[in-house]
Parts: C-alpha cells; sequence; structure tokens
C-alpha cells in the first residue's frame, strides 16, 4: 500500500523536534589537547601550576634593585657592576651586592632580590660595568608569576568548545591530555535498487551512490560527530529492518538515505513503524527534502 504523508512540519520545526527527540551523548573520553580541536570540554579544568610559574624578564636587559637607580637620568647616570648573567631556562642567581646587576633575557627567570629590569636600549656597558640613563618602578617588564593564570584558577568551563586557543592554554600550564565529552556515533545507510557503489561497473538504468558519502563528509567536518558509511542496501524490507536494527544497536544515530517517499517501493517508513517509540515526524516543507522522517528506536 502507498503510504502519505500524514502532516508536513516547517523546517525550524523539524529541528527543533528532532533536537528535542535525540537524547544527549553522555560519557566521557580522554584524549590528547593536540587531537580535541572541535570537541567539547566533560568538566571545568582548573591550572595545577601559575602561569608564568616564576617571575620572567619581559625585555632583553640587566636585572636591578629598583631603589638604587632612582635618580638615573641621562645627563646622571647610575653605574652598576655586572654581577653575572641570567640565560633562559636556568635556575634563579641572586643580586648579593648592593651597586650590582645581573643581565637577563627575555623570558628569563628574575634574579632573587632584583625588583625591576632596565631595558638594554637604556644601558651602556662599560667592561664589567653598565651606565643606567633611565629609571624604573618595583616590578617593571617583569611578568609576576600567576600574573596569567593563578594555582587552581578554572581555565576552560565544562561545555567549552575547544579551538586552537584552548589548546595552548592547556599546555601552558602542562596539561596534555582532557576529558571531552563522547562523540556522536552516526551511521549512514544508503537504500535503493538502483544504487551502485563509486568504483564499480555501472549498467543502464543504475545510478552512483552519492548522498551517504556526501553526509558522511559533512558530519565529519564537525568533530562532535564520527560518522560512518555502511554501505547500500536494496529495497528488501527484511534487510533494510536488519541493517537499521544491528546499526541502532551500535550508534547514536542511523541515517538513511531514500526509501522514505509515499511511493510503493519506499520501505523505510514502512519498516521504522515497527519500532518503538516509533515515527516522530514524517514529511517536512522544503524541496529537495519532503521525504525526510525522524523516527526513534527504543532497545533494539
Amino acid at each position: 500500500m502507498a503510504l502519505i504523508f500524514h502532516k508536513l512540519v516547517g523546517m525550524e520545526e523539524a529541528i527543533r523536534m528532532a533536537s528535542e527527540s535525540i537524547p544527549e551523548v553522555t560519557g566521557k573520553e580522554v584524549i590528547e589537547a593536540t587531537r580535541a580541536q572541535g570537541r567539547v570540554t566533560a568538566d571545568d579544568v582548573f591550572s595545577d601550576i601559575d602561569s608564568p610559574p616564576f617571575d620572567r624578564s619581559e625585555v632583553d636587559g640587566y636585572a636591578v634593585r629598583s631603589s638604587e637607580i632612582e635618580e638615573a637620568d641621562q645627563d646622571n647616570p647610575v653605574i652598576l657592576h655586572i654581577a653575572g648573567s641570567a640565560p633562559i631556562g636556568e635556575p634563579p642567581l641572586k643580586i648579593s651586592e648592593r651597586g650590582t646587576c645581573i643581565g637577563i633575557a627575555t623570558g628569563s627567570v628574575v634574579p632573587i632580590d632584583a625588583d625591576a629590569v632596565v631595558m638594554v636600549e637604556y644601558v651602556r656597558q662599560v667592561g664589567d660595568t653598565v651606565e643606567v640613563f633611565r629609571s624604573v618602578g618595583p616590578g617593571e617588564n617583569i611578568s609576576q608569576a600567576g600574573s596569567d593564570l593563578s594555582r587552581g584558577e578554572m581555565i576552560l568551563r565544562k561545555g567549552t568548545v575547544i579551538g586552537s586557543r584552548e589548546i595552548a592554554v592547556l599546555h601552558s600550564v602542562g596539561i596534555r591530555s582532557i576529558a571531552t565529552r563522547k562523540r556522536m556515533n552516526v551511521a549512514i545507510l544508503s537504500t535503493g535498487n538502483e544504487l551502485v557503489e563509486a568504483g564499480k561497473k555501472i549498467t543502464l538504468g543504475r545510478l552512483y551512490e552519492s548522498n551517504g558519502a556526501a553526509i558522511v563528509s559533512i558530519l565529519n567536518q564537525y568533530p562532535v560527530f564520527n560518522a560512518s558509511y555502511h554501505g547500500i542496501v536494496g529495497d528488501d524490507r527484511d534487510r533494510i529492518r536488519e541493517a537499521i536494527k544491528s546499526l541502532a544497536a551500535s550508534n547514536h544515530v542511523v541515517i538513511t538515505s531514500g526509501s522514505t517517499s509515499a511511493g510503493e517501493g519506499d520501505m523505510v517508513y514502512d519498516v521504522l513503524q515497527e519500532f518503538s517509540p516509533g515515527i516522530v515526524f514524517h514529511g517536512v516543507e522544503v524541496k529537495p527534502g519532503k521525504p525526510t522522517l525522524l523516527s526513534m528506536i527504543g532497545s533494539v
């Protein structure tokens, strides 16, 4: 018997009904942060460290006690003895004597007892001393420990879509892996006696399958989906029923292409009526796509 569309729904209504009907995917998956682009955080994420983890120099120059050069200017430079240098990646040195400074590179740990850094542009080195031509205030040219992020501070909220910025933040505080929401597994199945898989020989009256390939590629552009293509099933109710039943058991969503119209040979609607809770809507006010239907399948 030919089927009819009982009630067409608008596109917005169809989207609303689908959103309300399809359950949210539960569960978590821990993955490397570098693979998390586009995924969604499963929990709030907190920093275990201060960032930066130490007082670091923002410039190349000389670490000083700011009180010792507060009178420095172009006409009256302050002379300091160079007591050493602080290369990047090394533990901090200490300014042990008054009237001394330590050469420092951008990103290096600020020496103990230093409270400011004079930019190299404002000094002139003469042997093992420097003439300082500009005063600096306490904390000047220094990024204080924890000034970007403090230990225990939330860095990502639950439900955040992870992008390159979020990945960089995670790595900046030493987090290599992150718990993400599990992806929605979507199975795509094409139906129709006329269809042939790409790469196989085609005969008159047959068509190459393309809808399934397109749907998979579209969905997999979004990392929240794990879409897979499961081939072609001919216009046979038993085979369609078994294919849908099998795929529904291992996927959150099954998308079929074909066999949902009102003709005698369109069987998916007929088959889906056998499952409970059954059809949500059949027919959408859009063309092409009018025969679109949504059905819920309970325990299979």
